[in-house]
């Protein structure tokens, strides 16, 4: 413990001069520039009451937009718990991403020591924390989930390899919540990592698959009430209308030249890169493993999990790269939910700084493998500089959803697909809003942020709420439900009045399947806390 304590220390000098930025005056501008606007809205619906979130009343131009029911939420989670400690939301922003880092460093650390000897994890870990893409995820996207994602990998795939060693209670909880967290975390990363999660698996349990597979059956189940609905309400929503979704990918590719960083792309902005560094340590390890085993200056082979990463280095770099096309056309119907090719770079950065570190670690005298490892870490801070750098900072103190339909995203994907057109930015609808008939409303009151509307009406005619349309709300008149029916063209909920005076209320409820997602994860969370528990009373009697 003693000895890990001194690696983290040591490895945590060069992590802070990545902080640097955070502690500016100003914040630094991305293309994904919505994070704080996602963390306030995040905090408005936890305070208001709702949980698990799904809805942010405020979004969609003020229609209500289900923003975290499909858009992975742990991070704006993690963003508003700083918030309610008394940071602001441009302070929480940058603590949400400084934690993220702290995660990497720690991750990373605890991974290559398992394998690795101190000299080696010192510059393995440097590689990580310090690369190329987890940088243009951090200054120049600003992707927050996606970058957390990334963070999370090194403790993740610890956490299975000690589970795989010990098969104790606690590294199977952990590893559990691990995997939860990381599909709450990024749905997308989640999808391409979960096919290398159960290869580990398999190459690691063997013939104690089953303790393998229960941890990922926990993880699956604790984070239910965030996937199952995506699966079952997608349906509900434009995603698989909108060409950013179907055709992006085919416009992102980039050769492998310039993915490595040899070459710059033919992009008006800063692309993503893997990083020089990565790719010639990684593809040196492999060479260096595949010589020494001829001529046998090698004496020991690498463990499975090692030899594992070399080879998904090599694949999710190819994925990444222009020379996969003709595999991402005949499959595109699931790889174009990942949109960017370069999305594999998060993958091929983790199993790169893995093979790196196989090669130093193959190293001597201690000279040498300090040479070799300055080397490796020197082009992070020069050629590759301005990854770990932002552009500019601005001032800004209140952030706003400012794309046309006010949804803190790119291209509308989660609009509801009866919404032919989003809701017009500064429309002037009240909260409800009388489009035909003789209708008197009156003792109109709204609560829960705009999640519960109750008012009494006279007369008959048809309503229009300015809330968009989806599975969830329900509409009563004097306490009978009746269906209510989304308007064109906007997708707003519409209601037809009968003649006389009714008590009418519109609530934002669970569908079905969101009330048994919510039931999953709540017994699979009791479950492990009962474990928990008595793994802790046990250690109380031991000592």
């Amino acid at each position: 413990m003693k000895r890990y304590l001194i690696l983290l220390l040591v490895t945590f000098i060069p992590l802070a001069f990545v902080f640097f930025p955070f502690f500016h005056d100003g914040f630094f501008p991305t293309m994904d520039d919505v994070q704080v606007v996602r963390i306030e809205e995040m905090y408005k619906e936890l305070v208001s009451g709702q949980f698990p979130v799904r809805i942010v009343s405020d979004l969609g131009n003020g229609a209500g937009y289900m923003l975290f029911q499909f858009y992975s939420p742990l991070v704006y989670y993690i963003g508003t718990l700083f918030h309610l400690l008394g940071f602001t939301l441009v302070i929480s922003t940058k603590l949400t991403f400084l934690s993220g880092f702290i995660l990497a460093w720690i991750g990373i650390v605890l991974l290559l020591r398992e394998y690795f000897d101190e000299y080696s994890t010192f510059f393995g870990s440097v590689l990580f924390f310090g690369s190329s893409y987890m940088g243009y995820d951090v200054f120049h996207r600003g992707a927050l989930a996606e970058f957390y994602a990334l963070a999370i990998l090194p403790l993740l795939f610890f956490l299975i390899i000690k589970f795989s060693k010990t098969l104790s209670s606690f590294y199977f909880l952990a590893s559990s919540f691990a995997i939860a967290a990381l599909v709450i975390i990024h749905n997308l990363t989640t999808l391409i990592t979960f096919p290398f999660i159960l290869i580990t698996i398999f190459l690691l349990f063997r013939k104690k698959l089953i303790y393998g597979f229960w941890a990922v059956f926990l993880g699956i189940t604790l984070s239910a009430f965030y996937w199952l609905p995506v699966v079952f309400e997608n349906k509900y929503i434009v995603i698989n209308q909108v060409d950013f979704v179907i055709n992006t990918y085919k416009n992102h590719f980039l050769t492998l030249s310039q993915l490595v960083g040899f070459e710059k792309a033919p992009w008006g902005f800063i692309a993503p890169i893997l990083g020089v560094t990565t790719f010639l340590g990684a593809v040196f390890a492999a060479l260096l493993l595949l010589v020494g085993q001829r001529l046998k200056f090698i004496k020991s082979n690498p463990s499975a999990f090692i030899i594992f990463s070399l080879i998904s280095f090599i694949f999710t770099l190819f994925m990444a790269s222009d020379i996969s096309q003709h595999v991402w056309d005949p499959v595109s119907p699931i790889l174009r939910y990942i949109q960017f090719p370069w999305r594999f770079l998060t993958l091929a950065t983790f199993f790169g700084v893995i093979s790196c570190t196989l090669l130093l670690s193959k190293i001597s005298p201690l000279p040498l493998k300090l040479l070799i490892g300055l080397l490796l870490i020197i082009p992070l801070f020069t050629i590759q500089y301005t990854y770990l750098r932002p552009k500019e900072y601005n001032y800004i103190s209140k952030y706003t959803a400012d794309d046309p339909c006010g949804t803190a995203g790119w291209s509308n994907e989660y609009i509801p697909v009866w919404a032919k057109e989003c809701r017009p930015k500064g429309d002037k609808l009240k909260p409800v809003n009388i489009i035909d008939g003789e209708l008197k409303i009156k003792n109109l009151e709204v609560k829960n942020h705009a999640r519960l509307y109750t008012f009494t009406t006279s007369g008959e005619g048809t309503i229009l709420f300015d809330k968009y349309y989806f599975p969830g709300w329900e509409t009563k008149i004097n306490g009978e439900l009746v269906s209510s029916l989304p308007s064109t063209p906007h997708g707003l909920i519409a209601l037809e009045i009968p003649p006389g005076e009714h008590t009418i209320s519109l609530v934002f409820t669970n569908t079905s399947i969101r009330t048994i997602s919510n039931i999953i994860s709540l017994l699979a969370f009791v479950s492990s806390m009962g474990l928990f528990i008595k793994l802790v009373k046990k250690n109380i009697r031991q000592h």
